[in-house]
């Protein structure tokens, strides 16, 4: 059941614009699961924006690279915000190895199922709309996913366990950077479309707004 909803998850956070927490996947300690939580916020509340094919228009192209880059922006502020409340949470060194084996255990599920989003997208050869070139977009779009997925977790852990406090430079410096994952990841997912043939474009857009 848990891996279903991970999939779900990641498939949806995959190919829509969405505030992204800082997610931990808990197993016994309750207390500072409640006191973590605490600090997630109201990302479920935030407005989520959706491709559509009217976004691969050319003369659309300047608007949804502001969209991106808000998107971005805003979710690297909703991060950032995350860490820095958990930090002054003031944890002990015990509730930090509980923390890291939460996050660890998270990233290894998000990462395995970078493999499901890798089948799902490869389902659509079976309609024989993905040409070699597109199985070679999909391939390098999941690779880079894998990476840049791979940064922001460590960036997040480093930063949750080896710092006692974010002064506002440090707090700027840290959203700047998860800013840049955040808008490497949905410019990847953007040129992936552009990329691909308009079939398969539509045929991916359609399914995830079924």
């Amino acid at each position: 059941m848990i891996y279903t909803k991970f999939a779900l998850l990641f498939l949806f956070s995959s190919l829509t614009l969405m505030p992204s927490p800082v997610f931990f996947v808990w197993e016994d300690d309750v207390e500072l699961k409640k006191k973590v939580n605490s600090c997630a916020g109201d990302f479920e509340k935030k407005k989520k924006f959706h491709f559509l094919e009217k976004h691969f228009d050319l003369k659309e192209l300047d608007r949804v690279n502001q969209e991106l880059r808000l998107s971005a922006t805003q979710s690297a502020k909703e991060r950032t915000s995350q860490i820095e409340c958990i930090i002054n949470l003031k944890i002990s060194e015990k509730e930090k190895l509980e923390l890291t084996k939460s996050l660890d255990f998270y990233q290894d599920v998000l990462l395995s199922f970078l493999e499901y989003y890798n089948r799902w997208l490869y389902s659509f050869e079976k309609k024989n709309i993905m040409t070699p070139m597109d199985k070679k977009y999909t391939s390098e779009l999941v690779l880079l996913k894998f990476d840049l997925y791979t940064l922001l977790h460590n960036k997040t852990k480093e930063t949750l366990l080896n710092r006692d406090k974010l002064d506002k430079e440090e707090l700027n410096a840290l959203e700047e950077q998860i800013t840049a994952i955040y808008l490497s990841i949905l410019k990847g997912n953007f040129e992936y479309y552009n990329a691909i043939t308009p079939e398969l474009r539509k045929e991916i857009l359609k399914k995830v707004s079924d």
